[in-house]
């Protein structure tokens, strides 16, 4: 696996985690905590940018 595939996977896991962890107090009726609902957003926009950015590395050819 690579750098790269690794980090997109531990923030996208990262981004699931905090959602998990706001929607917790939703699911006992009471509100659901923003600051982790923003923390897994900015964490899953991390991860796509990421992943744009090691497409676009890969199809550079090699310099001759």
């Amino acid at each position: 696996m690579s750098r790269a595939k690794l980090g997109v996977g531990l923030f996208a896991a990262t981004g699931i985690m905090s959602f998990i962890a706001a929607l917790l107090p939703a699911l006992k009726g009471e509100d659901a905590n923003v600051t982790f609902l923003g923390a897994g957003v900015v964490f899953f926009v991390i991860a796509v940018a990421m992943v744009k950015k090691a497409r676009a590395d890969r199809n550079i050819p090699p310099a001759a």
